[in-house]
């Protein structure tokens, strides 16, 4: 038996998938993991808000994922799988689980402190991995619908020509790599991304996707003006361009070969 806590976007994604128990964070209770054969934890917070304190959400955050990990110890669980993010390693040109940590966010701070506690504790007991996800883009998720959008406008500024790869992985990928590394050992950190995906090419094949035409229009962004201003508060198009000005290829450390980028654009664009 595989149980999820967390019934967020990638937690009911990997318990539909798996046929897992659903647990909302809200409800966990320790009773929810007796028997549990290997366990999910994808209740970690989807963002934090720049003026909302990191030591409180930190210490929520710390609280929670201890419970949990405390309680699949105790179990005797045999795996164990922490979703994390990417942004633990901030501008890091391509990441992976080495990667040295360098947040730049404080949602970035508090998945690393996150990550670090997973790290001490598989130090001692290897049935724990922590994952470090991309950008990842599926049905339902907002971000995911102004990405097509985008894709259908006649002309859209470009940052730096596009030629650059962005963190970036199809949700179905990501349920595959969970899955698998429910069944076998890996490392205490793990990477799980959809390689090189260069920005250009993603718009192009979104806007095939769609039927249309884009005209991509490459505009100059310094990166050290991407990164004074990239900010995941920033809702316009400008911060969009800057969000997307960053050279990020998020590597995929398990044996899923990520969606070819046509399949994934077709995929992406079917869901709106």
């Amino acid at each position: 038996m595989v149980v999820v806590v967390g019934a967020g976007f990638i937690g009911r994604a990997v318990a539909c998938s798996t046929g897992a128990r659903l647990v909302p964070r809200r409800d966990f209770r320790p009773e929810h993991l007796a028997g549990a054969e290997g366990v999910v934890v994808a209740s970690g917070r989807a963002s934090v808000a720049r003026d909302e304190p990191v030591a409180s959400t930190l210490r929520s955050e710390l609280d929670h994922l201890r419970r949990v990990l405390d309680t699949a110890e105790a179990e005797g669980v045999g795996r164990v799988v922490v979703l994390g993010s990417a942004d633990v390693a901030g501008f890091a040109p391509v990441i992976r689980g080495d990667t040295p940590q360098a947040p730049l966010t404080r949602y970035g701070e508090v998945k690393s402190a996150l990550e670090d506690e997973c790290c001490l504790r598989a130090s001692a007991w290897p049935a724990l991995t922590s994952l470090r996800i991309a950008a990842v883009h599926g049905p339902g998720k907002p971000r995911t619908e102004a990405l097509v959008r985008l894709a259908r406008r006649a002309a859209l500024p470009v940052p730096n020509g596009g030629g650059h790869s962005i963190g970036f992985v199809i949700l179905g990928d990501v349920v595959r790599a969970v899955r698998w590394l429910l069944t076998h050992p890996a490392s205490s950190v793990v990477a799980v991304g959809g390689g090189r995906t260069p920005l250009r090419d993603l718009l192009r094949e979104l806007a095939i996707a769609q039927e249309t035409q884009l005209r991509q229009v490459p505009v100059p962004v310094p990166l050290t003006l991407a990164r004074i201003c990239l900010r995941p508060s920033i809702p316009d198009l400008l911060g969009w361009g800057l969000r997307l000005a960053v050279p990020r290829t998020v590597v995929m450390e398990v044996p899923v070969d990520p969606t070819p980028l046509p399949e994934a654009a077709r995929h992406l664009c079917a869901l709106q």
